[in-house]
């Protein structure tokens, strides 16, 4: 999937969450804001659940995940989220 769609999708998540989140203001006060950060990087992964009966995560770990990560610090200041 090309860069840019893969950047229009996560900008699109984004905006649903801002949505929601709006939504979610109005009609139920005192409920925890939704937060996320969004960061975008081609290349290989390794994605699966991890855990036992007690605890299950869904993770993606790599090269590719951890250079997503280090994105979002500079980008950060763009969007006043940290």
């Amino acid at each position: 999937m090309p860069l840019s769609v893969q950047s229009d999708h996560a900008c699109a998540v984004y905006r649903e969450i801002t949505r929601f989140n709006n939504q979610i203001k109005q009609e139920q006060a005192g409920l925890p804001q939704i937060k996320m950060r969004i960061g975008i990087h081609t290349g290989p992964v390794v994605v699966g659940t991890l855990g036992n009966d007690l605890r299950v995560e869904f993770k993606a770990v790599g090269d590719t995940v951890n250079l997503a990560g280090k994105n979002l610090g500079p980008m950060s200041d763009c969007f006043n989220y940290r």
